[in-house]
C-alpha cells in the first residue's frame, strides 16, 4: 500500500490554476458542509464514501492527483484518502482482462497519486475565503 502524502492549500490553489484538469478534488464532509466548496470539488461525504466512490473511479482513474479533504483532515479525509487508493490499486489487480505482469507494473506507475488537503476546508477557506474564484457556493 502507497503512502499518502498531504498538499497544502498553497501547492493546491497552484494547481488549481495551472493544470485544474489534471486533478479531482473530493469533498467528504458530512453533516459539516455548509454549501460552500474547493471550485470544481466533487461531493462524497464520508458516511456514503464506500458505497458512493465506485461510481466515480473511471473518472477519477484518467487525473494525475487526487485531493482529499474533509473540514480538518485529521479523520475522514485520511481515511478516504485510504479507502481512495485501495480502490484504485484493487481495480488494477482484480481486472478480468488477461494483462501481463509488465503491464499491471504500468498500469500501478500511471495512478493518480492521492492526496489529503492539509488542514481541510478550515485550511483553504482560512487562506482563500475573501479571494474571489477560490471558493463556491451552492
Amino acid at each position: 500500500m502507497s503512502t499518502l502524502s498531504y498538499v497544502s492549500p498553497d501547492a493546491l490553489k497552484g494547481w488549481l490554476m495551472e493544470s485544474p484538469n489534471e486533478i479531482s478534488i473530493i469533498d467528504v464532509r458530512d453533516y459539516d458542509y455548509e454549501g460552500e466548496r474547493i471550485p470544481g470539488s466533487v461531493r462524497i461525504p464520508s458516511d456514503t464514501f464506500l458505497a458512493s466512490v465506485d461510481q466515480h473511479v473511471d473518472d477519477l482513474m484518467k487525473k494525475r492527483s487526487l485531493i482529499v479533504h474533509c473540514t480538518y483532515s485529521q479523520v475522514r479525509g485520511p481515511k478516504a484518502a485510504r479507502v481512495l487508493s485501495e480502490i484504485l490499486r484493487n481495480r488494477i489487480t482484480e481486472s478480468k482482462e488477461k494483462l501481463s505482469l509488465s503491464q499491471k507494473e504500468k498500469l500501478f506507475q500511471n495512478l493518480p497519486t492521492v492526496y489529503i488537503l492539509h488542514g481541510g476546508f478550515s485550511a483553504w477557506k482560512r487562506r482563500y475565503g475573501g479571494q474571489q474564484g477560490l471558493i463556491e457556493y451552492d
